[in-house]
């Protein structure tokens, strides 16, 4: 369900699954709260979010926490957190759904 082309909206990428799988070294984990709170600072009137992620957990926590607003997102297999583990990437275990993925 797509907003009309007049609506304002967002994208926001929220990579994950690699984080939990360094120490000293790993970049930050953010919720998604974290992300909501600098949109409201920078465009308070969009409600419209593509959530482009790499983790199941991103899409679930957008939509039960944060349920004012209307995610968008490509519907394709996802690991949960380090579910797949740093040598796994291909959830769906197609490289070529993978690559479609990664270019739309």
């Amino acid at each position: 369900d797509m907003p009309p082309e007049d609506q304002p909206c967002a994208a926001v990428h929220v990579r994950r699954t690699d984080i939990v799988l360094h120490d000293e070294f790993s970049r930050k984990y953010f919720p998604i709260e974290a992300y909501l709170k600098k949109l409201k600072e920078q465009h308070p009137e969009i409600r419209d979010i593509v959530l482009f992620t790499d983790d199941a957990n991103a899409i679930e926590e957008a939509q039960e926490f944060h349920p004012d607003y209307h995610w968008m997102y490509l519907e394709k297999k996802r690991y949960r957190g380090s579910e797949g583990g740093w040598e796994n990437q291909i959830p769906s275990n197609t490289p070529d759904e993978e690559m479609v993925a990664l270019l739309s």
